[in-house]
């Protein structure tokens, strides 16, 4: 009788398995995405209360953003994501201002963003070429602004001081959106949008960011 029960029990283990191994090999079972990314970053709507104010003051920071997913099962995965945004801005200050000669500057800004979660999405091999995702993705943000003089020693003269407006902070970060893939092949998958919202907490303020990406994701 023994015997018996322990040859059921490693029949059914084995069509368990075997059931298991079948559902696995229709899935993709990781995919990996990189693409280039544009943030718009807020820099001044979080002294203003009115939420169409919001939308209103940003700066576009250009960049990557690379991501990871470990599919768990058909709809859903473990994401890793990694991205950095910045912009270069070239400007002058006039004589009256500078007490002296035109100077030119240029501002560098950069954002990174290291992030973990969740993604949904229909993760079978076959199927519709047409792939809506969405994922929910905590961490933290690095952001960083440097000013430099790049025609003339102005930051070096005497009494100039361009490093008092370097600034670097690191805080909370998320993002919370989706977006549309099309299948190519198997192993290829275009990633023709996706849309973020981007809140990061530096220098003890909130900056509502959106993320626009696009590129390529391989299974």
């Amino acid at each position: 009788m023994l015997n018996k029960i322990l040859m059921c029990v490693i029949v059914c283990t084995l069509f368990s398995l075997n059931v298991l191994a079948q559902t696995a090999d229709k899935n993709n079972g990781f995919e990996i995405f990189a693409g280039y990314s544009n943030n718009q970053v807020d820099v001044g709507s979080t002294n203003n209360s009115n939420f169409r104010d919001m939308f209103a003051v940003r700066e576009h920071l250009g960049g990557i953003e690379v991501s990871g997913v470990k599919n768990i099962s058909r709809f859903f995965g473990i994401k890793g994501d990694f991205s950095v945004n910045s912009r270069e801005v070239k400007f002058t200050l006039p004589p009256t201002v500078t007490g002296g000669a035109t100077e030119s500057l240029r501002l560098d800004a950069s954002l990174y963003n290291f992030l973990g979660g969740i993604q949904f999405k229909d993760n079978r091999r076959e199927g519709s070429r047409v792939r809506p995702f969405g994922h929910v993705l905590v961490g933290a943000a690095y952001g960083r602004t440097s000013l430099k003089s790049y025609t003339t020693n102005f930051c070096d003269s005497p009494g100039i001081s361009c490093a008092g407006l370097d600034n670097d902070d690191t805080g909370f970060a998320a993002a919370i959106g989706g977006g549309i893939d099309v299948r190519i092949n198997k192993r290829i998958t275009i990633r023709a949008i996706q849309v973020d919202y981007n809140p990061t907490r530096l220098n003890r303020t909130t900056q509502h960011n959106f993320r626009f990406s696009f590129g390529v994701v391989f299974h």
